[in-house]
């Protein structure tokens, strides 16, 4: 007898028929879905999804994302408390995009899930001089958000003006006197470990307002939240999803099917980037690993 629940926030923004590729390899008994449509994209494509698959909501608070920027942690914040919200007490909220895809049958990752139970799976590693030293400048100086500079500084003279004052301020320090951490901004932690984010960010909102001037902060704010918490001694780190960095690119390389090798011997369940529009055999070629 299944006993767990587990829902997957899903962060999509593009590739509608890649999303419901995505989908359709999520439709357990198990399993709810909750996507996450970036508000610049159009919501037409996306509308059917719910009456296509019986398992699938649509986060209804809707924000424009832009990469790097606070927005991406505003977007998972408002899909976590959808989440809650829905009453359904889940086990584990797997966090992932729409251009992500399982490597390994989904009944795999339920059983690995039942056996490591309370586990927190979240990459991170600690932004300090002996750590990810390179990533602390992301914090410490400010840094000015797309629809600011949409809105006030059109005027060059103005944004050069700007940018030149914020290296004169001195260094920020990470609130609360917390330590910070960073990771992969994709992460499979439990419920109670949600609520526990949730609850923190309401009692804290100055915590929030930090990380809108932050760089990257998709990158920190859970990592650093939760590796200040009780659930520090839970974390395994591991996000469970197959990333390839070789090209040296902020962004993990889109795969294709010459990749296949290394993903079918990969101890991941899910892997990322994929796009049916760069490469759609090695998605047929998955389906065929997962019968």
């Amino acid at each position: 007898m299944l006993t767990m629940k587990i829902a997957f926030l899903i962060q999509a923004h593009k590739a509608p028929q890649q999303l419901k590729r995505l989908l359709s390899k999520l439709q357990k008994s198990y399993v709810d879905c909750y996507v996450n449509i970036d508000l610049k994209a159009s919501i037409e494509p996306y509308n059917c999804i719910p009456n296509e698959f019986s398992n699938v909501k649509l986060i209804k608070k809707r924000v424009p994302v832009f990469w790097a920027e606070y927005s991406q942690v505003e977007s998972t914040l408002n899909g976590l408390k959808e989440i809650v919200d829905s009453g359904i007490n889940y086990e584990y909220v797997f966090f992932i995009s729409g251009q992500d895809y399982p490597i390994k049958p989904l009944e795999e990752l339920y059983l690995f899930l039942m056996k490591n139970r309370g586990k927190q799976f979240l990459s991170n590693v600690e932004l300090s001089p002996n750590g990810w030293y390179k990533a602390m400048n992301r914090y410490q100086r400010y840094y000015i958000p797309t629809t600011i500079k949409q809105k006030y500084l059109n005027l060059p003279i103005i944004s050069k003006v700007l940018h030149h004052l914020i290296y004169k301020i001195p260094k920020r320090k990470y609130p609360n006197s917390l330590k910070p951490y960073g990771g992969s901004s994709w992460w499979c932690i439990t419920y109670d470990c949600i609520q526990y984010v949730l609850n923190y960010c309401n009692l804290h909102p100055e915590f929030i307002r930090f990380h809108k001037y932050t760089r990257s902060p998709d990158e920190m704010f859970f990592q650093s939240l939760i590796m200040n918490s009780l659930y520090a001694k839970d974390v395994v780190n591991d996000n469970l999803i197959y990333l390839d960095f070789s090209q040296g690119n902020p962004n993990p390389k889109l795969l294709n099917n010459d990749d296949f090798d290394k993903i079918s011997c990969s101890t991941k369940f899910f892997a990322r980037k994929f796009d049916v529009e760069y490469d759609y055999l090695i998605l047929d070629a998955i389906d065929k690993l997962l019968i």
